[in-house]
């Protein structure tokens, strides 16, 4: 199954959404286990009410190709300073895999006008109890401005993400008071 997920998201780097044929990508991946099954890991990560669990305060998500897939750091801003808004899910293989558009800060404003990077969550169950969960994030390599946010976005991802994922099912629901 790993053989034809990695074969999916090979092909799915020619495709991303706003990207030239020819266009460079920048791309990372982290990996890390869960101490949790794999059917509720994929509730944490596909679904509005297991993200608000650990992930954002509030989260908006279709499973469905072209679905919402928002996650709202500070719901009760105004629109458009809420977080990932207006992200959408591109691909998912249910209990294993997803794979969205992402948002930059509005610190990249040229990486939010143009559609930012893209996420792709694998899972993996490790035995009956445990979950191998593999992220993938990519941006078009279009500059300076979308290489810091690139290192940004893995930054995140390591700093704040898989922390915060892993505490979730160490710990149960997370507060969003800190980090």
């Amino acid at each position: 199954m790993m053989t034809q997920l990695r074969a999916a998201l090979a092909a799915a780097l020619i495709l991303l959404p706003g990207a030239a044929a020819a266009e460079a990508v920048l791309s990372y991946r982290m990996e890390e286990t869960v101490e949790a099954p794999v059917d509720e890991v994929w509730k944490a990560i596909a679904t509005a009410e297991g993200l608000s669990t650990w992930m954002a305060p509030a989260a908006n998500v279709e499973l469905r190709l072209g679905g919402a897939y928002e996650l709202l750091f500070m719901p009760q801003a105004e629109p458009g300073k809420r977080g990932m808004e207006g992200t959408k899910v591109l691909s998912f293989i249910p209990g294993r895999m997803i794979s969205y558009t992402g948002t930059a800060p509005p610190n990249f404003p040229t990486v939010r006008a143009q559609g930012g990077p893209w996420g792709v969550y694998e899972l993996e169950p490790d035995g009956t109890a445990r979950t191998r969960v593999v992220f993938h994030g990519m941006v078009p390599d279009r500059g300076e401005e979308w290489r810091a946010a690139f290192e940004a976005a893995q930054k995140a991802q390591r700093e704040y993400t898989f922390p915060r994922l892993k505490r979730r099912f160490k710990e149960g629901p997370l507060s969003f008071g800190k980090h």
